[in-house]
């Protein structure tokens, strides 16, 4: 079987852990952590065999549609990540939870009830935190995976329609070559006769083709030059409309084959253009009378095919962003909120202050306010009618001659 290409990060994710069963096997191990080690060891092998390419089904073109490799590799080593939780001590847990919970904020939906925040390990039995930990670390791998393998499925389909547009070209070329007459790319324009001679008033008609000026009529040429210049057409508009895309750390090119989809739908989109201005059909777009004017039309055609790219590439985008990503001034993912979906406990290194009553001062009887349940004298609120007697005047009778109404704020 020949090798496949090798995948450095998953090698390097398995010495890593490698190393770390290592240092926890020179430790005092329960049983359980022992069997834990086992299962790590053993998909850790796994993961090594097939990202060197020493274990890959299928051939060559089956491996890298389907993502065989890159795929499997992952999915074993996520499962000794998972494992591994069981072999941590309290100080790897420790370390290990703000990990899991990046890795959970970032790859579920916001309402997903496993979206869980690092408060709901606050004062939880060492046994429940091992266990909701591994659970944590296996949702949130999920979903990662699962957001790769949509990915690739997004770069499959991109790649089908090129080649269907490929193949759609390729036919129209042969047959137009082999017939010209079958897809009107050359215009003729009326000139009007000049002159006092017995020919007066006969008009005068020059046709212009993509591959001359004074042409006869059409070519088997004019196909093959109308496709080049949309061809180089859609090659700029896929240059430019890469600055919009930001890179991916993901084995699969996502941006590289909407690039070459732009290419080949670029010549596509400059035949049927010039399709619809010999028409007419486009409004404001008369008849073309050089071939210079052919050609420019047939370049612009050919760069306008990103109208119909754009949303493609805006889907791109959109499943790009929804791959977490360590680069947090990067990544567009939602902020983190505390989660609400587990009660918690206040922590241990919490300190609340306590006041002791004295209780020789004033007894507490069951049924009745504690000492600090009464209001100080001094905190008590004044009568506004003892601090402001009613108004009076010189002459010691009411300012309006009612009474005064009682303010009841």
């Amino acid at each position: 079987m020949s090798r496949r290409s090798v995948l450095p990060q998953v090698i390097s994710g398995v010495e890593a852990m490698e190393s770390e069963l290592l240092v926890a096997e020179a430790g005092e191990l329960s049983p359980e952590q022992g069997a834990a080690v086992t299962a790590v060891r053993g998909s850790l092998t796994r993961a090594g065999a097939i990202a060197t390419g020493d274990d890959v089904p299928g051939n060559r073109l089956a491996v890298w549609w389907r993502g065989t490799q890159i795929e499997s590799a992952h999915l074993h080593l996520h499962a000794a990540r998972v494992a591994i939780v069981d072999v941590y001590d309290d100080d790897g847990l420790a370390a290990e939870i703000p990990r899991a919970v990046a890795r959970v904020q970032g790859g579920l939906h916001r309402d997903d009830p496993r979206r869980l925040g690092a408060d709901v390990f606050t004062d939880k039995d060492p046994r429940a935190v091992r266990a909701m930990l591994r659970r944590l670390v296996e949702d949130g791998y999920e979903a990662t995976d699962q957001q790769h393998q949509r990915l690739r499925s997004f770069r499959n389909i991109t790649l089908l329609a090129t080649a269907a547009v490929v193949l759609v070209m390729g036919v129209t070329l042969v047959v137009v070559r082999n017939d010209p007459t079958l897809l009107p790319l050359c215009f003729t324009e009326t000139v009007p006769a000049t002159g006092t001679g017995a020919g007066d008033g006969v008009a005068a008609a020059t046709t212009a083709c993509p591959s001359s000026n004074d042409a006869t009529g059409p070519t088997g040429d004019d196909i093959l030059i109308v496709a080049l210049m949309g061809l180089l057409g859609g090659l700029l508009s896929a240059v430019f409309s890469l600055r919009n895309l930001r890179g991916t750390s993901t084995a699969y090119d996502a941006p590289v084959a909407l690039a070459v989809l732009k290419t080949p739908l670029g010549a596509l989109t400059a035949v049927t253009g010039l399709v619809l201005v010999h028409g007419e059909f486009i409004p404001g777009l008369s008849a073309l009378d050089s071939q210079g004017q052919i050609l420019a039309y047939a370049f612009l055609f050919g760069v306008g095919q990103q109208v119909f790219t754009r949303l493609v590439d805006q889907k791109a985008q959109s499943i790009l962003d929804g791959i977490p990503s360590k680069d947090a001034a990067g990544s567009p993912g939602e902020p983190m909120s505390p989660s609400t979906s587990l009660p918690s406990t206040p922590s241990s290194a919490t300190v609340i202050p306590t006041v002791t009553p004295d209780v020789d001062a004033v007894p507490i009887f069951p049924g009745e306010p504690a000492l600090f349940d009464q209001t100080p004298a001094e905190e008590l609120r004044p009568n506004p009618e003892d601090d402001d007697p009613d108004p009076v005047q010189d002459d010691d009778s009411d300012i309006d001659g009612d009474a005064p109404e009682r303010d009841h704020t």
